[in-house]
């Protein structure tokens, strides 16, 4: 529920009292639907009848409210223990100097 107060796109009151078709559920929808399926703003904006430009607004508003929320918990940067595990499994893997693999595809 955080997440609702942090930005008003995303304000609570408004998504409980709007229907499916409201701008704000759309803005919330289509940011879920990119993050989730990986799917492109443009793929986007003809069945949510949004320009994709506001798509892509949403979904940047949307992240960023979601940093701000959760971010100090969750998304700190690495201790030096965890730099050095990364970089000691990397290593056994082939891979020395690399701190981490964006689409996963070098780790067991």
């Amino acid at each position: 529920m955080a997440l609702f107060n942090t930005t008003p796109t995303f304000s609570k009151a408004k998504m409980l009292l709007v229907a499916y078709h409201s701008p704000q559920s759309k803005k919330l929808t289509t940011s879920l639907r990119m993050l989730a399926n990986g799917c492109s703003a443009d793929s986007l904006d003809e069945a949510f009848e949004m320009g994709e430009t506001t798509v892509l607004q949403c979904m940047r508003k949307f992240c960023n409210a979601i940093i701000c929320l959760y971010g100090p918990e969750y998304l700190g940067a690495p201790n030096v223990e965890d730099l050095r595990r990364l970089l000691n499994h990397s290593h056994q893997r082939g891979f020395p100097g690399m701190i981490g693999s964006i689409d996963c595809m070098h780790w067991d």
